[in-house]
């Protein structure tokens, strides 16, 4: 039989290893509501100890760990309502598709801290506590994810302790009270704050510039419809944001109810689009480098672009803004629910009739040419208000009519930007 360690220890060194009670840990002091507090030090130096004997004392306490493994991360939210689900995702930079049905140890080590802050969140813990925060991460990824941790803990009133051993990030993360733990527990003085989006450059660009962005939209590579501006956002000259902008629906009744009659579908069709055109663009796409968001990206890069516009009003019909709030941050107004369209409505009614599911339709149901009709104008409504390089034919029938049933019971709202008067 092998010799074992203990063994081994007696026989050359004389040792009998025994176990020896670790130091007590740091008494940490809790923050107040909305406050953030840091722990620094070096490896070893307790900060662990200190963050779970914090825990113990505290009920309700959540740790927050970076979120690997095997599990798909839309299943990691099961028994959570799908609203809250998404909710926690949007707040922590990560209201991004593509990602949920990847497995948690699929994903990047930033967006692996994301999805366990995530996490947390769904509980509404009165303590979050983020033990080496940073691990892991590069500086502008640690920078971003810092700026985040401090605008939840200002917006959601949440008590936050986190540690780390690199005191260059403090100033992103705004802390209302830095310690040091090494020789005691020593108070340090407070740094200078520091935003992530005071460091963004702005520049114009052009369709070109969404093929860098577009593999991280939700609507996957394919080209926005009518494209009149685009502009960027730069961090250190890289492009870190994109927001792209086309001229506005022709026919779209919500409108009427925040502009006035002059801009409803029936005056349209009789007095043409040249008002429109004039007065209106349409917001059709934003998005933010994943490493970087979670920190006002998007709304910087927003209220930069608008101004410039040269437009009175700038419109936007979104799904996922209601959670991610930067068109609210940007100054748009979320105005009313867009309300079914005739060909919804008339397909509805239809498979209300058949008692047919939506999401359970096959290639047999599609066969019936009544039930075809239905779904062709379906399709053909959502190519017209969303999808401009289908317009031209592309894309494969049967995808498209999948994805306008899986949508069927869509219902965007529409936000409106007014310039302010100069």
């Amino acid at each position: 039989m092998p010799e074992t360690l203990a063994q081994y220890c007696r026989r050359v060194f004389g040792l009998r290893p025994a176990a020896v009670a670790p130091p007590r840990p740091a008494t940490l002091a809790l923050p107040g509501p909305a406050g953030l507090h840091v722990l620094l030090g070096d490896s070893g130096a307790g900060k662990t100890r200190a963050l779970k004997a914090l825990g113990r004392a505290h009920r309700g306490a959540r740790f927050v760990r970076p979120c690997r493994g095997g599990q798909r991360v839309a299943d990691l939210f099961s028994g959570t309502p799908g609203e809250r689900a998404f909710a926690c995702l949007a707040a922590c930079g990560l209201a991004d598709a593509r990602l949920w049905a990847l497995r948690a140890g699929q994903l990047s080590a930033g967006e692996q801290a994301r999805l366990g802050l995530a996490l947390a969140l769904r509980e509404n813990p009165p303590l979050l506590l983020v033990d080496e925060f940073d691990s892991h991460l590069d500086f502008d990824c640690a920078r971003a994810l810092a700026c985040n941790l401090r605008r939840l803990a200002t917006a959601r009133g949440l008590r936050v302790v986190l540690t780390t051993h690199r005191p260059e990030l403090l100033p992103w993360l705004q802390p209302d009270a830095v310690l040091r733990l090494g020789d005691g527990l020593q108070t340090l003085p407070l740094p200078a704050p520091a935003d992530l989006r005071d460091e963004l450059a702005f520049a114009p660009g052009s369709l070109a510039d969404w093929r860098h962005f577009a593999r991280w939209h939700y609507l996957g590579q394919g080209r926005p419809g009518p494209v009149c501006a685009v502009w960027l956002a730069l961090l250190s000259g890289r492009p870190a944001g994109i927001a792209v902008f086309g001229y506005p629906h022709l026919l779209l009744s919500a409108r009427a109810g925040a502009l006035g009659p002059a801009y409803a579908p029936r005056a349209v069709l009789a007095q043409g689009t040249q008002a429109l055109n004039r007065d209106l663009r349409l917001l059709s796409r934003v998005v933010v480098d994943p490493r970087l968001r979670g920190c006002g990206v998007a709304g910087a890069l927003l209220r930069h672009a608008l101004p410039r516009l040269g437009v009175p009003f700038v419109e936007c019909i979104a799904q996922m803004a209601d959670h991610s709030g930067f068109l609210q941050q940007a100054g748009f107004a979320r105005l009313a629910t867009l309300t079914q369209g005739r060909a919804a409505q008339s397909l509805l009614r239809e498979l209300a009739r058949r008692n047919l599911d939506p999401a359970r339709i096959g290639c047999a149901q599609l066969a019936d040419p009544a039930l075809a009709r239905r779904v062709a104008a379906l399709v053909q409504s959502r190519i017209q208000t969303g999808h401009g390089s289908l317009r031209r034919g592309r894309g494969n029938a049967a995808v498209l009519a999948r994805r306008a049933l899986e949508r069927l019971g869509a219902r965007p709202g529409y936000f409106l930007w007014r310039r302010s008067p100069a």
